[in-house]
């Protein structure tokens, strides 16, 4: 059964991982990469939601480092960065890979939503970044560049996920 993309169910964040790990580390294979991935072990297991949109964003931002020129390495972390509420956990996504680093202007105009524009560069890579950041800005997080001309990047996301809390179901059941 498909679901519509607004969709809210209960997922397991682990399996969303794993499914696009194998994903990823197959083509990390092909294109002669390492690819190293962790997930912090207190990280709650289970969320409401719809796990598509942020499932898409982190596949594309791994396939962007992975394809990236005089790339050898690329880590991937998600970890739990604080607590906010007992329904809600802050996480943070975070992509890191060795090789050239970004342009000074592509740092630039991803830090600025108002010069967004998919015909900015004609690197496909960079116009791919500009979409991820508007779709993580929708989703009301936020996408954070580092990046050290000749020494790699990092891409970390921030955003809120609304844990699954068993008496829920059961408070929405009766």
């Amino acid at each position: 059964m498909q679901s519509s993309v607004g969709e809210r169910r209960i997922y397991d964040l682990r399996a969303e991982y794993a499914l696009s790990a194998v994903k990823l580390g197959l083509l990390a294979e092909r294109h002669d990469r390492i690819l190293a991935l962790s997930i912090d072990p207190v990280l709650p297991r289970f969320f409401v939601g719809n796990p598509r949109p942020l499932r898409k964003i982190f596949t594309r931002l791994v396939e962007i480092a992975l394809l990236a020129a005089n790339v050898d390495i690329v880590t991937v972390r998600i970890e739990n960065v604080g607590q906010e509420d007992k329904e809600t956990n802050n996480i943070k996504l975070s992509v890191t890979a060795n090789g050239p680093g970004l342009s000074p202007a592509t740092l630039h105009v991803l830090q600025q939503p108002k010069l967004f524009s998919p015909h900015y560069t004609a690197d496909e890579n960079n116009n791919a970044l500009f979409v991820i950041n508007e779709q993580i800005r929708r989703m009301g997080g936020r996408l954070h560049v580092e990046s050290l001309h000749g020494w790699g990047t990092r891409y970390s996301i921030n955003f809120q996920l609304t844990k699954f809390i068993a008496h829920q179901m059961y408070a929405n059941a009766s």
